[in-house]
């Protein structure tokens, strides 16, 4: 805890949102803001749990070198903006209101499933198959409060897919224990 206290950003977060739903990301917000002692703009991402079938027709454990062996499933998420805490290595991101399903992925799993800029990806998530286009590749220049995934998409190739949200927020340590009171009165089924 010690080393985490002494190598954390002043700004990072000190609250931790679990389980969040899309129904109660903006009223969940507005509680936190509500609250006395916030010190900064909840962050919550989503996450849709997802595999991966197939890039550019392959099967990814016959494309996958060094750490992609183990790499074909997990969350995937979706941003409608370029993130600040994103660098584009190259390619370039979506309009805002792209209607093509689109990702850019992480940099290092590109390299190690052999990812470039216009490879076509087909996932699986809830019985929904997805196929997608990466328009970019990037990596993570900035720390964060919520979490991130190695692979993000526009918001249409996600669309009706079930997303749970997880983040963060920064807070006084002495209004913490309201918060968590007043959430779980509101919002019992998240972990505050």
């Amino acid at each position: 805890v010690n080393e985490i206290v002494a190598t954390a950003p002043p700004e990072a977060p000190n609250v931790f949102l679990i389980g969040v739903t899309e129904e109660q990301v903006d009223p969940l917000k507005q509680l936190i803001a509500s609250q006395p002692g916030v010190l900064g703009e909840p962050e919550l991402s989503p996450s849709v749990a997802a595999r991966i079938v197939s890039i550019d027709g392959v099967p990814p454990e016959q494309r996958a070198k060094g750490e992609g062996r183990r790499f074909n499933s997990g969350s995937v998420m979706w941003e409608d903006a370029q993130p600040a805490y994103l660098k584009i290595n190259d390619g370039k991101w979506w309009a805002k209101d792209s209607e093509e399903p689109v990702l850019s992925v992480n940099s290092n799993v590109a390299h190690n499933l052999d990812i470039k800029v216009g490879t076509k990806m087909e996932f699986e998530s809830n019985g929904k198959t997805i196929q997608a286009r990466v328009v970019a590749l990037h990596e993570v220049v900035t720390v964060r409060s919520a979490p991130t995934s190695s692979m993000i998409f526009n918001r249409a190739a996600l669309d009706g897919l079930p997303a749970v949200y997880n983040g963060g927020a920064r807070m006084k340590p002495s209004s913490i224990g309201a918060l968590q009171r007043d959430a779980f009165k509101q919002f019992p089924t998240v972990t505050v």
